[in-house]
């Protein structure tokens, strides 16, 4: 797989985020994928295999990235990764409890009081 997706481009990805990064201009501006669940829908999978199936996840990123035509940053395959960090994000399952995907159900969140109002 090309670094440089068009003939047009003088930068790879890593060289085009650092140059902004250092505020310099680059030879165009940088995507950011940010996709969530779409590599798996655009490829045919389930949101549950999406989620479970890393490897699949993976191909299904990079099939996606060269239908693009490439994108300069993104996150990560399988969204199941970000719920499971170890530490509490935005999307942890440390303050919400999370029904992952079945099928092409997608993942849903129940929120549940983390602080009644006599704690504050």
């Amino acid at each position: 797989m090309p670094l440089k997706m068009h003939e047009n481009e003088t930068m790879t990805p890593r060289e085009r985020v650092e140059t902004v990064l250092s505020i310099k201009e680059p030879d165009r501006v940088p995507m950011v994928a940010a996709f969530h669940c779409a590599p798996a829908l655009l490829t045919g999978m389930t949101l549950e295999e999406y989620f479970f199936d890393i490897p699949k996840s993976f191909e299904a990123v990079k099939k996606v990235w060269e239908m693009f035509g490439g994108f300069d940053i993104y996150s990560g395959c399988s969204p199941l990764l970000g719920y499971y960090l170890p530490f509490p994000g935005s999307h942890s399952m440390f303050y919400f409890d999370w029904i992952l995907p079945k099928g092409n159900v997608p993942e849903q969140m129940q929120e549940r009081e983390l602080m009644k109002r006599a704690d504050y």
